[in-house]
């Protein structure tokens, strides 16, 4: 019986997450960069975090976007941007579309080719280490 019941509530959780609405700004941002998302993905990159989440998806013609997410709250929330990015070395180069920036992320962050791990840097707060889930040079 208390087995049933925590798998009822494990299933409850992810069905919470996975409707999990973004707000409004980034359900602006999402419309307005729908050509991003038809892009072919190159490299998807992940934190799975417990309580916070990012996914990182480079796409064809130097597009990215991110998703990223708290579940802390009572209801989770997501937050999209999108833009530009360009790999110089090991370096990586984000650019923001204006209206797409929350100014949450620095303009720049790391591939780590060893650990197979992309290193965002957060404005104000601690780096994200995103651990490379799906990549066409692999």
């Amino acid at each position: 019986m208390k087995s049933s019941v925590k798998l009822f509530s494990i299933l409850i959780f992810f069905l919470v997450l996975s409707c999990s609405p973004l707000d409004k700004k980034s359900r602006i941002v999402k419309k307005a960069s729908k050509s991003v998302r038809k892009e072919n993905i190159l490299i998807e990159a992940q934190f799975p975090g417990k309580l916070h989440y990012f996914i990182l998806k480079l796409r064809e013609n130097e597009k990215f976007d991110i998703v990223s997410g708290d579940l802390s709250d009572f209801i989770a929330r997501q937050t999209y941007e999108a833009g530009f990015y360009k790999f110089d070395g090991d370096s990586l180069k984000l650019t923001f579309l204006k209206e797409h920036n929350f100014n949450r992320w620095k303009e720049v962050g790391v591939l780590e080719k060893k650990t197979n791990t992309i290193i965002l840097f957060r404005q104000g707060t601690y780096p994200v280490r995103l651990e490379i889930k799906q990549s066409l040079n692999q």
